[in-house]
């Protein structure tokens, strides 16, 4: 999926599809760290940020399939806020913070 580039925070978003073709519980390794996730990764050095995995052991198909979108969003204090966010196969809409440090 196309990737979106944060330039205030030097930070490159993608989100990341299933572990294989095959949906078989059998067939989805046990440790499926990134697959069917958001991940952040330094624009300038190319080294992992943070991730966040939407299905663990996905067999349903329900990857990350639509691009992240930066934008902004309020706080539960009523601040607006940098994000990136997400609508997955998963039916909801993923909003994660967008910190200048990790």
């Amino acid at each position: 999926m196309t990737p979106a580039v944060d330039r205030k925070t030097k930070t490159v978003f993608f989100v990341a599809g299933n572990p294989r073709p095959t949906f078989t519980a059998r067939s989805v390794p046990a440790t499926t760290c990134y697959t069917d996730s958001m991940v952040a990764i330094d624009l300038n050095t190319g080294k992992y940020k943070w991730h966040f995995q939407y299905i663990a052991h996905d067999v349903w198909d329900l990857d990350a399939v639509s691009p992240p979108i930066l934008t902004q969003a309020k706080d539960k204090d009523g601040k607006m806020v940098d994000v990136v966010i997400h609508g997955g196969k998963t039916g909801h809409v993923y909003v994660h913070d967008r910190p200048l440090e990790i």
